[in-house]
């Protein structure tokens, strides 16, 4: 996933890691909304949990550096393909 100027998740298979960014909201279970940080530590097992609410990263520490490898491969990709955004002029 690509957001802006950001990467802020990299999923790989069965498993989805939150890298560090900001997010503007969250739509909690109970309908409340939150503002702030994600960890840079998050690991979710996609099949055991696909709601995203357990953190395995303690348990699988070589994903967590996989997908890391992965996000800076991606991001170094980015940046070296990076364009300038187009301007479309209305007729």
């Amino acid at each position: 996933m690509f957001a802006a100027h950001e990467l802020p998740t990299v999923r790989n298979g069965r498993w989805k890691r939150h890298l560090f960014h900001a997010y503007e909201h969250v739509v909690t279970g109970a309908g409340r909304e939150r503002s702030g940080v994600y960890a840079s530590n998050w690991l979710f097992d996609l099949h055991a949990a696909p709601d995203e609410q357990t953190n395995v990263a303690g348990q699988h520490p070589d994903v967590v550096r996989e997908l890391e490898r992965l996000a800076v491969t991606f991001r170094d990709e980015l940046k070296r393909t990076q364009r300038p955004a187009a301007i479309a002029e209305a007729r």
